[in-house]
């Protein structure tokens, strides 16, 4: 999750079944770099990959079938008038073996 304005915030949210799983307070992710940020012009886009070790140590999650979908927040998109500030995905099944 990063919290800097020029970033942007990514916020997940996990679900087993239908309670949604709160963050637990002691996990320390890595620091972005510069070499992790993108610049995009406008009409591109980008796709990544998320450390899946990290989201489940960060949620708790054991074995079992989970939903996640994951909003990024951007403080400075109303500023362009690119989007109404947020953009969440589709809820994506996630299963932990």
């Amino acid at each position: 999750m990063s919290m800097a304005p020029v970033i942007g915030q990514l916020q997940f949210r996990v679900f087993k079944r239908t309670e949604e799983l709160g963050m637990r307070g002691d996990v320390n992710a890595s620091m972005a770099t510069e070499k992790s940020y993108v610049s995009l012009l406008p009409g591109q886009y980008f796709g990544g990959l998320f450390d899946a070790d990290l989201l489940q140590a960060m949620y708790g999650m054991s074995g079992g079938c989970y939903s996640i979908d994951v909003t990024y927040f951007d403080s400075r998109a109303g500023d362009f008038h690119g989007y109404d500030k947020k953009v969440t995905s589709n809820r994506l099944k996630v299963c932990v073996p």
